[in-house]
């Protein structure tokens, strides 16, 4: 069981999460936590009202297991989405090998998700258009839809990425 250590962070506090996301460390990005002052790369932001602060998900985890229950998110809810987020890391490194070898691509048009399932269409935009017949799908069992185009999203920031939604 992970020990409750409190840092800069006051754990009496009660925090809203306002974002989530991945900035890659290996592109030299990312930040440090302003709980436990560690180098992260996957970020949540949360807010006690006055100030908002960047913490790593472990840090989120200590905050969740004193009891002080984020509001916007349960932890089951929680619990989802770190899981996932290493499965999302996977296609983005597929997605990186295609821009190595494929220069042309200017940008990604997801399909919208009209039922439940684990695949989902996108097509790769070349050359600063905004259709394209070159599509594509990716298995990500489990995953929101949402959540996936938001870390591709703060991943590849000088894509083009069109979200349907």
């Amino acid at each position: 069981m992970k020990n409750i250590i409190e840092r800069k962070l006051p754990l009496n506090t009660i925090y809203t999460l306002t974002d989530k996301k991945y900035i890659s460390l290996l592109d030299g990005m990312g930040c440090t936590c302003d709980n436990c002052g560690k180098m992260i790369a996957n970020i949540a932001t949360v807010s006690n009202g006055e100030r908002s602060y960047n913490i790593g998900f472990d840090c989120l985890d200590t905050i969740l297991l004193n009891n002080c229950i984020l509001s916007d998110m349960d932890i089951v809810e929680y619990q989802s989405y770190k899981a996932g987020l290493s499965k999302i890391m996977k296609f983005i490194k597929h997605l990186k090998d295609v821009l190595k070898n494929c220069q042309s691509v200017t940008g990604l048009k997801f399909e919208s998700q009209t039922y439940e399932s684990d695949w989902y269409t996108f097509y790769y935009l070349h050359n600063g258009r905004t259709e394209s017949r070159d599509n594509s799908n990716v298995k990500i069992k489990g995953i929101n839809f949402d959540i996936l185009v938001k870390v591709v999203s703060d991943y590849f920031k000088t894509l083009t990425i069109i979200n349907p939604a």
